[in-house]
């Protein structure tokens, strides 16, 4: 009786509160369901890309973006940042129980890793999956602490007595050594003696030694046995090399196949094998494409070599997560995991941007007898003045602090949509479809040098290219601002953080490495070569790619002549002359990213709404397909226009700019000249080059 009063109760309670939701009797069609054609699923998202068919000002007027830097940086969707307003009403904190939002939290939570094992084949029982930090190197710095390598630089001062006076010493050494090199090599300049060449040769073997002892000495602490071996290949982005400078183990470049991008399987077979004879541990860390020629790597092939002689495998798929399916469903002969770890940058995809980065790893490799990695709040069971008491569960050890809600929602959305909503068999026909004519422009252009492989079957869609002129090369950096200012298409130039790859790409060698760092060291940026680099996506259509290439084509006819409207600058950057500037448009898009702030948020949503409100035209898609049309003819016209140049333009060189490839300007901002004047001046105002003994 008393159970039926309480039942009649809360069903009155109920009746009472119950509200109505228009929206939810509103029926809608399912675009993005299991059964819509890929063609309206394409259709809806590009339309909703942050971005796509944008109109920006630039030097040259109103140009519509296209962005193709994809392997840099995705792009938010509308409906997604919509869907996120919704979850967040209801999203709280995942280490509170007892409530509506911490409920929804957990929940949902739960459901998000799970969505990401599934896609990954990454089963529950022998996988973890781990929102952390940002994007790779934040998983790869996570991932280093669980496998005990990594080191902070702080740490080593807080050595002790003897231990830190001898490394004190050790450096002052170096110090003493480089500054003694810079005189000599300023002196050697004016007076070409030999005498001095030597003395520089014999100073280098010195510095070389002195590195020698400060690494021995750092790693004595640590017994080879103890101290794991890093193979990593020639092709790494700078977030899965640099990290293990420095770090409780020694890192070992595996070589390329003579002439090729490609893995020698074959070396990297005999360094493991060494290895094992040895003793050693082995991590084996390798790129699952190269984020600047898009050569992928036989992971299988690498891994089971790895397993045979006993190493771990850790995978960074930074630059391949948005064109290849990440598979942790390999197992080794015995049944175990062939991959230990995958790193990887969510932010990459579309729909990405803000989420966390993503590290995935065999529960195998975890020290769970060990305290928590980032100890912190919800990584403890209890906690008291006396004891301590840790979580036993992987997961909630390593997922410290209160997790990123929005980060953690957008890394599964991200991965929902490559992985379930488009799939990667659509995503790879697609591109294959888009890159191919693309391709086979940059690699049959005679004026243009493609890097990489010259079969597209072996590479993801990533393409980095140098535009010849004559005897020298456009600057990589004036080709892109070119891109972007006439054309609207946003690529990246540079080394694309692989300045390693960089060196063997471009053939630069040690010696003129050397001269470059030190024109760097001066503050002189300008000499830096490097490439641009695009991708076509999957969410581009065909006429994007072809408006891409014809851009291309036209910088690659006319691009010198319009090395007469701009300056370079210090940094490498390449400047619109003052004299071509119209107040119309100059300076637009960067009072914009001046006025960053709520102020600004709040204007914007209201223009959003103006616009929202009113009725757009029909046939928009054909719309933006005509302005593209538009830009290029414009484009073709001015060029052809311009007057040429070509007995006008100079050579940045090595000696004056610290360029060890013939880059291309016609004049430098003021500031750049004044320096180089002053390094001049300096030069011949030094004191006379002191003996070996004034350097001690």
């Amino acid at each position: 009786m008393l159970q039926k009063v309480i039942a009649d109760a809360v069903i009155a309670l109920r009746e009472k509160t119950e509200l109505k939701n228009p929206a939810a009797e509103i029926s809608v069609p399912d675009i993005l369901a299991e059964n819509a054609s890929l063609e309206s699923k394409l259709d809806f998202l590009r339309g909703q890309l942050a971005g796509n068919e944008a109109e920006e000002i630039t030097v040259f007027g109103h140009i519509r973006q296209l962005y193709a830097d994809y392997t840099a940086q995705g792009k938010q969707l509308d409906f997604l940042i919509e869907y996120e307003k919704w979850f967040d009403a209801r999203f709280g904190n995942t280490h509170t129980k007892g409530n509506l939002t911490a409920d929804f939290s957990h929940k949902s939570f739960e459901s998000l890793l799970a969505l990401i094992h599934k896609a990954l084949k990454a089963d529950e029982e022998n996988y973890i999956v781990l929102p952390v930090g940002q994007g790779t190197s934040g998983a790869l710095e996570r991932l280093h602490k669980i496998l005990g390598i990594d080191i902070a630089p702080a740490a080593l001062e807080r050595l002790s007595g003897a231990q830190r006076t001898r490394l004190l010493e050790l450096r002052d050494q170096l110090k003493r050594f480089a500054e003694q090199k810079n005189r000599w090599a300023e002196q050697y300049k004016k007076t070409k003696d030999k005498w001095l060449l030597a003395e520089i040769d014999a100073l280098d073997e010195g510095l070389a030694a002195v590195h020698k002892l400060i690494d021995e000495w750092i790693r004595e602490f640590i017994p080879a046995s103890n101290r794991p071996v890093i193979l990593i290949t020639g092709q790494e982005h700078h977030g899965n090399t640099l990290p293990y400078d420095g770090t409780l183990a020694d890192k070992i470049i595996v070589p390329f196949k003579p002439g090729t991008v490609d893995i020698d399987l074959a070396a990297y077979e005999k360094l493991l094998q060494d290895l094992r004879t040895q003793g050693r541990k082995i991590i084996v860390s390798f790129s699952a494409a190269s984020n600047v020629t898009g050569q992928k790597t036989d992971i299988i092939a690498t891994a089971t070599l790895a397993k045979k002689y006993g190493a771990l495998t850790i995978y960074d798929h930074a630059a391949s997560l948005a064109y290849e399916p990440i598979d942790l469903s390999p197992r080794t002969v015995d049944g175990r995991p062939l991959i230990d770890a995958v790193v990887a940058s969510p932010h990459k995809l579309p729909g990405g941007p803000g989420s966390t980065g993503l590290l995935v790893f065999n529960k195998a490799i975890y020290p769970a007898q060990l305290q928590p990695t980032n100890k912190a709040g919800g990584t403890v069971w209890h906690v008291s003045l006396w004891d301590v008491e840790y979580s036993r569960d992987i997961l909630e050890r390593e997922l410290s602090g209160t997790p990123n809600g929005i980060g953690v929602l957008r890394l599964g959305l991200a991965i929902d949509l490559s992985y379930n909503i488009i799939g990667f068999e659509n995503i790879q026909e697609i591109e294959r479809a888009l890159s191919k004519p693309l391709f086979n422009y940059l690699r049959g252009e005679p004026n243009i040098i493609l890097y990489g492989d010259q079969e597209l079957e072996k590479r993801v869609p990533i393409f980095s290219f140098n535009i010849k002129h004559g005897d020298g090369l456009l600057h990589p950096n004036f080709v892109a601002r070119v891109l972007s200012d006439l054309f609207g298409i946003q690529t990246r130039p540079g080394c694309s953080c692989a300045g390693e790859y960089g060196h063997y790409l471009l053939q630069i060698s040690q010696e003129a490495s050397r001269i470059m760092l030190e024109k760097v060291r001066e503050g002189i940026f300008a000499g830096k070569p490097g490439w641009v680099r695009l991708n076509p996506h999957w969410l581009f259509t065909p006429e994007q790619v072809s408006y891409m290439t014809e851009a291309i084509k036209l910088i690659s006819l006319h691009g010198h002549k319009l090395l007469s409207l701009y300056e370079l600058d210090i940094d490498g950057h390449y400047q619109f002359k003052d004299a071509f500037k119209d107040a119309a448009y100059f300076d637009v898009n960067v009072a914009d990213a001046e006025n960053v702030g709520v102020a600004q948020a709040a204007r914007v949503f209201q223009r959003r709404q103006l616009w929202d409100a009113q009725v757009r035209p029909a046939g928009s898609k054909y719309a933006y397909r005509r302005a593209l049309l538009d830009q290029l003819e414009n484009a073709e016209i001015f060029l052809n226009a311009l007057p040429d140049n070509t007995g006008r333009l100079r050579t940045l060189t090595l000696e004056e700019h610290g360029a060890p490839l013939p880059l291309l300007y016609e004049s430098l901002t003021p500031k750049f000249q004044e320096k180089l004047d002053t390094l001049d001046r300096q030069k011949f105002d030094a004191p006379p080059a002191e003996g070996i003994a004034a350097g001690y």
